[in-house]
């Protein structure tokens, strides 16, 4: 699965991304960027794309492939493939933070 963007006429798709996309993910679109959950060797991260569908960010840590994304400030809050809470950066996804529950 690709993310794609429609054109709001006709609803045929203007552009499609180039990068797997989990099937579930929640899609968040953020100050220019869009946020969803990359598949990549069976295992799943957090990804930042452009408004062209191209991927600018990619989480280095495995996130749980049906975790909710939560925004706070420069924070985003998702469930690690170990169900810790991890807190990326917005701007470059990388990890700041684990909060284990």
């Amino acid at each position: 699965h690709h993310l794609v963007l429609l054109d709001l006429d006709d609803l045929k798709p203007k552009l499609i991304g180039r990068d797997d996309v989990f099937v579930r993910s929640f899609v968040e679109i953020r100050e220019n960027s869009i946020y969803a959950v990359v598949e990549e060797n069976k295992k799943y991260y957090l990804g930042k794309f452009d408004e062209n569908l191209k991927l600018t960010a990619k989480s280095a840590e495995a996130i749980h492939e049906d975790s909710v994304l939560s925004f706070f400030d420069q924070w985003i809050y998702v469930n690690g493939e170990s169900r810790n809470i991890l807190v990326l950066n917005k701007n470059d996804l990388s990890l700041a933070d684990t909060i284990k529950p």
